[in-house]
């Protein structure tokens, strides 16, 4: 009886928390109003029929909310310490939904590290999610006029962090060695990263004051740019190719379960794990004699998308909640150096719809 009781109770106290909540909260996404993100933490999730968006989706996510409310915190602070792996394919459109739990913390890496968003894309300007695998190694969906413009705004931040990094001579972690001065560029292969990697290494080869400052500091840049799935964007599932209020449907339950895959999206922890593997795999490629820096200490940009490198930054860093990477937003063409230490971290911001172009 007093079990009975006590879940009674908390039951009523989860869906007056959630009304209350929900009065006092401001609209989260514009087309998407009968959701909404109250600053308390609970989300108000409509049940709608047809189309994409299946009562199964909804209710399970509901569900989620509820039973992860209690215990996400304890349960994110312990999850650092198992490990999931997977073989998945990132060629095709996969339903990720082997993942469930995140990859051991990063180890410490050889090379200094720079995570650079793609500029303004034409999805961007259309106001749509896109992250098909199709669109890998295609030219769909590539920069706009603004676009090509924020990657090569980008050299002069990039070179910054990297004049920094060499002044410095270690990175925050402490633990590089020496920098060798060469910079490598690698992207994803969706159009937009492509092209913001290949305006931000022109610019920084054939502008006349980026030739002055990287000549100044004795920088050799690589002339090629490598492409790697492992930083293809994050799968939405069947929330591909809809309006970005459909963002709702999965950021605010990132914070909550970082293993759900609710509408077939790739969870965070599958992100997670692909890109520890491809972060340790560039490193280990440049730590051989190969490139002649046997001891590392080169400087490698990794151009990609928002979702995956705030994922990245909050991963690297330690945040003891990777679900929360969406307060730590990336602009279009915006460079950030990948820390080690939460510290390291820009200041946390309250999830925000995007807009449109961005």
């Amino acid at each position: 009886m007093v079990a009975i009781i006590s879940c009674m109770i908390t039951t009523l106290f989860l869906r007056t928390a959630a009304v209350a909540a929900a009065s006092s909260s401001r609209a989260f996404f514009a087309s998407a109003s009968s959701l909404s993100y109250p600053s308390s933490g609970f989300v108000v999730l409509p049940i709608r029929s047809g189309g994409a968006h299946t009562r199964h989706d909804f209710v399970a996510t509901a569900a989620t909310i509820r039973r992860r409310s209690n215990n996400a915190q304890h349960r994110l602070a312990s999850s650092s310490s198992r490990f999931g792996s997977s073989s998945l394919s990132l060629s095709s459109n996969t339903v990720y939904s082997t993942i469930n739990e995140l990859p051991l913390p990063l180890p410490s890496l050889n090379n200094y590290y720079y995570l650079l968003r793609h500029g303004q894309s034409t999805a961007n300007v259309d106001g749509i999610i896109s992250s098909s695998r199709d669109l890998a190694y295609s030219t769909r969906h590539g920069l706009t006029l603004l676009g090509i413009r924020q990657g090569k705004e980008a050299a002069s931040s990039l070179l910054d962090l990297i004049e920094t990094d060499i002044q410095n001579s270690l990175n925050t972690n402490n633990e590089v060695p020496e920098s060798t001065k060469r910079v490598y560029f690698y992207s994803s292969p969706f159009a937009r990263a492509k092209e913001t990697a290949e305006a931000c290494r022109t610019r920084l080869s054939l502008s006349p004051e980026s030739i002055q400052r990287t000549q100044a500091m004795g920088l050799q840049i690589n002339p090629a740019i490598a492409y790697h799935d492992g930083l293809m964007e994050r799968y939405f599932g069947r929330l591909d190719g809809k309006e970005l209020s459909t963002y709702a449907y999965v950021w605010p339950v990132d914070m909550f379960d970082p293993t759900h895959t609710a509408f077939d999206v790739e969870s965070v922890a599958a992100v997670c794990n692909r890109i520890r593997a491809t972060l340790l795999e560039i490193d280990s490629r440049h730590v051989g004699e190969e490139d002649g820096s046997s001891g590392g200490g080169n400087h490698i940009v990794l151009t990609s998308h928002a979702d995956v490198l705030q994922i990245t930054q909050v991963y690297a860093a330690g945040l003891d909640n990777v679900g929360r990477f969406s307060q730590y937003r990336f602009g279009n063409g915006e460079v950030r150096r990948m820390g080690r230490t939460v510290e390291s971290l820009p200041e946390a911001k309250p999830l925000e719809p995007p807009k449109r172009g961005e």
